[in-house]
């Protein structure tokens, strides 16, 4: 009884440890504000037919509902897709035009910086990762991008 006890407080010991560790060093994946981003893309439409191919990807427009400068979607060869914001995370929203894609990266226009979609959006020159949402397939050629 008395090492159920001494293990029960060493559990909750090490708990609240984990806590303040984890709470001390927080740091977002982006300098980007809040935005809610909910939208249907109509892969069928000329501009989203890209999509249909495994690796082929698309822009949104740029607008307000689609996040900070666009998203760029990519169907991951066959095994769903991913979408990320093209605004560079590790600047102010209006501090930098729109990341383009080059098939291997997402790259940012003001620093060259170079993000890895196809690896949660890293990169290895900045601390900030890019913006993903999530992707979810409604029907065969419908999708729906959001941020919750």
């Amino acid at each position: 009884m008395k090492l159920y006890h001494s293990m029960r407080s060493l559990y909750y010991l090490l708990m609240t440890f984990g806590l303040f560790i984890s709470c001390e060093d927080y740091k977002p994946n982006d300098l980007l504000p809040n935005r809610n981003v909910n939208v249907t893309i109509d892969m069928g439409l000329p501009m989203y037919q890209n999509l249909l191919v495994p690796s082929g990807y698309a822009y949104t427009p740029i607008s307000p509902e689609f996040g900070f400068k666009g998203i760029l979607i990519i169907n991951r060869n066959g095994s769903g897709f991913i979408a990320y914001d093209r605004a560079c995370p590790h600047y102010g929203v209006n501090d930098c035009t729109a990341m383009t894609y080059d098939g291997l990266y997402l790259n940012c226009p003001c620093d060259s910086s170079q993000f890895n979609p196809l690896n949660g959006g890293v990169s290895s020159t900045v601390d900030y990762q890019a913006r993903a949402y999530h992707v979810e397939m409604l029907s065969a050629t419908v999708l729906r991008i959001s941020n919750y």
